[in-house]
């Protein structure tokens, strides 16, 4: 299988049986492609180039990591990530994810 950091499928085990479905619609003839690592939406392109370079041994040159800061989902995720590095948690959620570490165990008010 191919990488992608957008795949067009996923793979499972089960014991010794490989199953490999399909994520989206693959033309007959089309590439079937699979994430080796970190997806799309899920860590930034640096990161996923990372993480394939000290694992795969090879840069990654997807389509998606080919539109560089182009990626809509790059521009949108980095819009809304918490400016503490490496916390990344979405803006919204209440404190970093970074303080709540440091600060522990909340608990949750009961409305």
């Amino acid at each position: 299988l191919n990488h992608a950091c957008e795949p067009s499928a996923s793979i499972s085990f089960t014991l010794r049986t490989l199953s490999v479905r399909a994520a989206r619609h693959i033309e007959a003839g089309g590439v079937v492609e699979h994430c080796y690592g970190p997806q799309r939406g899920e860590s930034s392109r640096e990161t996923r180039r990372e993480a394939l370079r000290s694992h795969y041994f090879f840069e990654c040159e997807c389509h998606i990591c080919k539109m560089g800061d182009q990626d809509p989902v790059e521009v949108l995720l980095s819009a809304i990530r918490c400016p503490n590095q490496p916390c990344a948690s979405p803006v919204g959620i209440p404190g970093c994810a970074i303080e709540a570490d440091r600060a522990g165990p909340t608990r949750l008010k009961k409305l």
